[in-house]
């Protein structure tokens, strides 16, 4: 009886890490790289930062972390459990997703004269009418998109780059500048509420009993993607 207590305490300990290594993630904090097999994570309850190595050897596993927790029982971290997670989403993203996005083209154009000197007037069963001020005569402004693929790459090097803090604007002009991939800020902030969503709804999951804890993390991340826009103009 007492060993089948004991294995039940073991499992709900192994389950909280998960939980708040996932916790560290879903609320934007992003490893640093050091090598493939180490990564440097901030610590949660100090201004300090912890070590993770895993290295893997064909099918084996081998992790470590610096933190007093691993340090005390050799077993998987929040840190760890966060490397992991971090790792997996990283993976997924460069490999299974491409996202085709619709951005408008180039300011429209007054369809007689060609001005660009337009405004909205009104509109012609559900259309946009636009009225042109150079030649004073009206049209229904037609939709121009053109689409973007963007590759799981380009999406993980975004919303790498806005949670260490760079504004959306920079962004796509990071983007334009070295990928030659052109897109709205709005587009980036779209991302940025899309994949924290999907880790949200993925950890979710793995939410264990008692889990007050985790829901106002949960809420904390998605509030922070919600939130943070018009500071990362």
């Amino acid at each position: 009886m007492q060993e089948e207590t004991q294995n039940n305490k073991d499992a709900e300990d192994v389950e909280g890490r998960q939980i708040r290594g996932y916790a560290i993630i879903s609320k934007g904090d992003q490893p640093e790289i050091i090598d493939n097999e180490t990564f440097v994570i901030p610590s949660q309850s100090c201004n300090g930062k912890y070590t993770i190595k895993i290295v893997r050897k064909q099918k084996k596993e081998e992790a470590s972390c610096s933190c007093p927790d691993f340090q005390k029982r050799g077993i998987s971290c929040k840190h760890i459990f966060a490397i992991r997670f971090w790792l997996k989403l990283k993976y997924q993203l460069a490999h299974q997703y491409t996202i085709e996005i619709e951005e408008p083209s180039k300011a429209q154009k007054c369809l007689y004269c060609a001005s660009v000197k337009i405004v909205k007037n009104g509109k012609a069963r559900n259309k946009q009418r636009l009225l042109c001020r150079s030649c004073g005569r009206t049209f229904v402004a037609e939709k121009d998109f053109r689409k973007y693929k963007a590759s799981g790459k380009i999406i993980t090097l975004a919303i790498d780059l806005y949670f260490k803090g760079v504004s959306l604007r920079k962004i796509k002009n990071h983007l334009k500048q070295f990928y030659n991939f052109e897109i709205d800020h709005s587009s980036v902030y779209r991302w940025i509420v899309h994949f924290t969503g999907m880790i949200n709804n993925y950890a979710e999951q793995f939410t264990p009993k008692g889990s007050g804890m985790w829901k106002w993390t949960n809420r904390w991340s998605k509030r922070k993607a919600n939130t943070s826009i018009a500071g990362m103009l």
